[in-house]
């Protein structure tokens, strides 16, 4: 029975990469350990694919999955995509969270910062800028908004990409249950491999002051947020 190639889904908390098998029972972390990919190693496999000497999945077990340059390359042979929605915040953080560039809240608790746009330093703000534009002329890259990554997914366009886990019903029941987790690739950055970064988010329970019952709307908002019901929506929504 072959198994998909590889996918992807990302945590409401943290990015995570999902590998599906590749015609092996060996672990995503297996998988990422093979050899890294360069150049001249994918023209020479790709040459390899074209004359018929080598099966694709066998093909994609040889390359690095720990990179976005190696995830590219083989889906780029597949003819097929990698799906992220590059255009959003959330998923675009990941590109600069590794790089010791920062944004957040200043001490007054109003204002920003945000020195993503940085001239100094080992990386620059058009450094990350460059990278971005690179992966996205991959032919094998594909920007879309998470409907239209599962409708990809359930088609066989999309054999990996960045999502959540608000979706993994709907990847299993496109590729079944042959996937499983692993960390954010790393990207190619003024150079050097960078790690990409997840991006945090939290759900927050509030309490409108001008309430005509403070109280008891203090206590709803308790409830719901307490350790045993925030447990059961883990695990059950």
């Amino acid at each position: 029975m072959k198994k998909k190639l590889l996918a992807i889904v990302l945590s409401e908390t943290m990015l995570a990469f999902v590998l599906a098998g590749c015609g092996s029972n060996q672990s995503a972390q297996e998988n990422s350990e093979s050899q890294e990919v360069t150049e001249d190693t994918v023209h020479e496999q790709d040459a390899e694919l074209e004359s018929g000497k080598v099966e694709l999945t066998v093909w994609a077990e040889a390359n690095n999955f720990e990179t976005l340059d190696g995830i590219l390359a083989v889906a780029a042979v597949a003819d097929k995509k990698f799906s992220m929605e590059i255009t959003s915040g959330w998923y675009m953080y990941s590109f600069f969270g590794g790089t010791g560039l920062d944004f957040g809240i200043n001490d007054d608790g109003v204002t920003n910062h945000c020195n993503w746009n940085t001239t100094e330093g080992a990386i620059k703000g058009t450094d990350i800028a460059e990278a971005m534009l690179n992966v996205t002329a991959s032919p094998a890259f594909f920007s879309q908004p998470d409907n239209l990554f599962v409708e990809s997914v359930a088609s066989g366009e999309v054999i990996a990409g960045i999502s959540g886990v608000w979706n993994a019903v709907a990847i299993c029941d496109a590729w079944g249950e042959d996937y499983g987790a692993c960390k954010l690739p790393t990207y190619t950055c003024a150079g050097q491999q960078i790690q990409m970064s997840s991006f945090t988010g939290y759900k927050m329970m509030g309490v409108n002051a001008y309430s005509d019952h403070v109280e008891w709307a203090h206590k709803l908002a308790e409830w719901l947020t307490n350790e045993e019901n925030q447990t059961i929506r883990f695990e059950e929504v």
